[in-house]
């Protein structure tokens, strides 16, 4: 099926377009950072995507398994754009 992701504050939802309904959301344990960016690249079915946040990190979501792979810190605030090259190999953040 078709599936759209949002922001929604302090997690990422995944929607079901073809149902109407939100299925999962990308949402950090214990946790209180608000998301500030989104940036979605489908690399060969890879099914990642990176959210920034506005503590100043990136995280690289697993979107079937719903669990962070990697934590980029490096911002001194919140993360205000992110987008990946074409064959999505890089990732660029401000």
């Amino acid at each position: 099926g078709r599936f759209a992701l949002s922001g929604a504050v302090e997690s990422v939802a995944i929607w079901n377009l073809r149902q109407g309904v939100q299925e999962k959301a990308l949402a950090l344990h214990n946790s209180s950072e608000r998301v500030s960016r989104l940036c979605v690249q489908e690399v060969a079915g890879s099914g990642r995507c990176a959210v920034g946040y506005q503590d100043g990190t990136v995280r690289l979501w697993d979107l079937k398994a719903c669990a962070v792979l990697q934590t980029l810190q490096g911002h001194r605030s919140a993360v205000t754009c992110l987008c990946f090259d074409k064959a999505g190999h890089l990732m660029a953040s401000g």
